[in-house]
């Protein structure tokens, strides 16, 4: 299930529920809409229409993270507990595309991951 907070009214709100049931996932708000990212999956929510649409997938890596960065969304890490993954995608919305980028020193899963803007 997926919930929005209201600010105003100080009331919880139910939202449309995702295609594929996430958990060791990445979520990450990016130009106004809410991707997730987990081994099972990777979908968009958009307010516009209170609903989820199916993305294209990388591979089915648990415990990724998942970060709005320069325009473009970055999956980090993933794997499986004993088998760590030092991999960073790039995904281009616009393109509907995956880019491997270079892998960080140190393999990560199930980690957090943020953007600061300096």
């Amino acid at each position: 299930t997926v919930e929005a907070y209201n600010a105003t009214t100080d009331r919880w709100v139910m939202l449309a529920e995702t295609i594929h049931n996430h958990y060791y996932f990445g979520a990450a708000a990016h130009e106004g809409k809410i991707y997730v990212c987990s081994h099972v999956g990777f979908e968009v929510y958009s307010p516009d229409i209170d609903g989820w649409t199916k993305l294209r997938s990388i591979n089915g890596y648990w415990g990724r993270t998942l970060v709005s960065l320069n325009g473009k969304l970055l999956a980090i890490g993933g794997g499986h507990i004993g088998k760590e993954t030092k991999s960073v995608f790039s995904y281009d919305i616009n393109t509907d595309q995956w880019t491997q980028l270079p892998d960080m020193d140190i393999p990560r899963y199930g980690h957090c991951s943020f953007v600061i803007n300096l």
